[in-house]
């Protein structure tokens, strides 16, 4: 009998240990006073070879190559509308920017960088706001991440990764010219036109006759008429041709000149005029 009670009350002893050991709380990771609101890099309309990473950004798995020669700037700034209001952050790559350097890790392929949100100026703890951290190289922005900053002022791990990628091609050129006649000659300015410093200029000039070069350029008609004038611009981004009708006037008529010979006999003259020169369409008139 006192064996089965003694049996009992180890059951017991054991079941109550296990419910006090059921009740401890693994560990949790360290809280961070942030979200994110809204993400724009490769996986959503940002540049395709640039990515946020965990806590700011997503986990993504890479098939690229990575590119740790890039550069790139950090610009943080508080959100006003669907932009950028007061700028309060920069980092570099280089300790002369004033915050937090940017660092390249080429164990995990990424850049990373700490933003301590508690630096921003006249921040009011009772007043959360909501920040961009933008990714540019060079003049490119890449990217941008918008978070709500909570009154704890964390301090925001920001880490992303760049590949290795072709450069965009660039923008095909826009054909524009404005052309100016006296008469038969003309001048035309293509100088308004759209392009790169390498493109070529080629002007078709409607008549039949060799083409022009050059940004600007003049011609000679040899008859009067309306000329379909051409300008074709052409640079890596591709071709683009501008075409205009224009109008080129006859000169005007020479000034006539007047010349006669007079014939008298006694008080009866004569004066003959067919000596000048005018058109047929001239008027004599004697005085």
């Amino acid at each position: 009998m006192a064996t089965r009670s003694c049996s009992r009350l180890v059951r017991h002893a054991a079941v109550l240990l296990v419910g006090i050991l059921g009740c401890e709380r693994a560990p949790t990771a360290p809280f961070l006073d942030f979200r994110l609101v809204s993400l724009n890099d490769g996986s959503n309309g940002g540049a395709s070879y640039f990515r946020f990473l965990p806590p700011v950004g997503r986990q993504v798995t890479f098939s690229g190559v990575f590119d740790a020669a890039a550069s790139p700037v950090v610009r943080i700034c508080e959100v006003a509308g669907s932009g950028c209001g007061i700028e309060v952050a920069t980092m570099t790559m280089s300790p002369a920017s004033g915050d937090e350097i940017i660092t390249v890790d080429a164990g995990d392929q990424r850049y990373e960088t700490n933003w301590h949100s508690w630096r921003v100026p006249n921040f009011s703890s009772s007043k959360t706001r909501t920040y961009r951290i933008r990714v540019y190289v060079g003049a490119d922005l890449l990217g941008y991440a918008d978070i709500w900053v909570g009154p704890s002022l964390p301090t925001i791990p920001i880490k992303f990764r760049l590949e290795t990628h072709a450069p965009p091609p660039p923008p095909a050129p826009v054909a524009s010219f404005a052309p100016t006649c006296s008469n038969l000659a003309c001048s035309f300015d293509g100088s308004g036109s759209t392009a790169q410093s390498s493109a070529t200029y080629s002007w078709s000039w409607g008549d039949g006759t060799a083409a022009g070069s050059g940004s600007s350029a003049t011609h000679t008609y040899a008859a009067a008429g309306t000329y379909p004038v051409i300008l074709a611009v052409t640079d890596a981004g591709g071709m683009d041709a501008d075409t205009q009708m224009v109008i080129a006037s006859p000169p005007p008529p020479p000034a006539p000149v007047a010349s006669f010979s007079p014939s008298c006999a006694n008080l009866a003259c004569s004066f003959d005029g067919s000596a000048s020169s005018a058109q047929p369409s001239a008027t004599y008139g004697w005085t």
